[in-house]
């Protein structure tokens, strides 16, 4: 089913024998710098006005209802 073997010395090693990882870096994020747009965006100017919730006002006159066309007999 599965060919195991045991570990042979030559396949032992340390944890300083492995070597360092390389440093991450974000291609997207520095073409965004490169371009200028990495800076932050503009915040709305009335932080505390965002909270409130939108009300809606209704028309002075209710709209007319369609009217239905006469039936030809």
């Amino acid at each position: 089913m599965l060919d195991l073997a045991p570990l042979a010395h030559e396949q032992i090693g340390r944890v300083s024998d492995i070597p360092e990882r390389a440093a991450q870096f974000d291609t997207i994020g520095r073409k965004l710098e490169m371009l200028g747009l990495a800076e932050p965006t503009a915040t709305p100017a009335d932080v505390a006005a965002a909270d409130v919730t939108p009300t809606f006002k209704a028309p002075a006159t209710p709209p007319t209802p369609p009217v239905a066309p006469r039936r030809r007999d």
